[in-house]
């Protein structure tokens, strides 16, 4: 998935409301296979690889290592699947 030019890697299972999971230093989505499997049955299980972990590739850019910015890009990936609704 593109967020702002650059190409990072999100696992999507199953249905239901989002339930966001993020993997640790050197981890990557494959870390949540289990929970993965435990939780589509209930949720739409989005799990990111983080730049320079999993499939997503390192960037070249130190911003893109900045905590703002992954929040950011995660409010992005997130929108995309569940975009916002007026009151």
């Amino acid at each position: 998935m593109k967020v702002n030019g650059f190409n990072y890697h999100v696992s999507i299972n199953g249905s239901g409301d989002p339930l966001l999971l993020l993997h640790g230093f050197t981890g990557s989505s494959a870390s949540w296979e289990a929970a993965i499997a435990a939780f589509s049955p209930h949720f739409t299980v989005i799990a990111p690889d983080l730049p320079g972990h999993g499939q997503t590739p390192i960037s070249p850019y130190n911003q893109h290592y900045d905590i703002n910015a992954i929040a950011r890009v995660l409010w992005r990936i997130l929108r995309r699947f569940y975009p916002c609704q007026p009151h």
